[in-house]
């Protein structure tokens, strides 16, 4: 039924942000300082992902409001791609590009 795809679609969606929020949390490195600082507040960021999971752009939506703190993000990001492709439910609008919004916090 079309409930039933809807939540299996929502799931892999979850799942596949989940993954790729894994990945760059690998290559994230923050200063020890800043992370004591800055470390729980949340950092927003939208990442628009190709069909193959190359990275066609990022931008932050929600700053922590230290510039270091989000360029160590910026900086994972940049580092971790290609992601893996993202599954075909993830394109609502254009079948070229994806947009997933991850949230960010140590």
């Amino acid at each position: 039924t079309e409930i039933t795809n809807n939540i299996s679609d929502e799931k892999e969606v979850l799942f596949y942000s989940k993954k790729i929020q894994a990945v760059i949390r690998n290559h994230w490195s923050v200063p020890e300082d800043i992370a004591l600082k800055y470390g729980n507040k949340p950092v927003e960021v939208e990442i628009e992902i190709d069909i193959t999971g190359g990275l066609k752009s990022y931008r932050l939506k929600n700053s922590s409001g230290n510039s270091i703190y989000d360029a160590s993000i910026k900086e994972a990001i940049k580092k971790s791609f290609p992601f893996l492709p993202p599954p075909k439910n993830l394109f609502q609008t254009s079948f070229d590009s994806a947009k997933i919004t991850i949230i960010f916090r140590l």
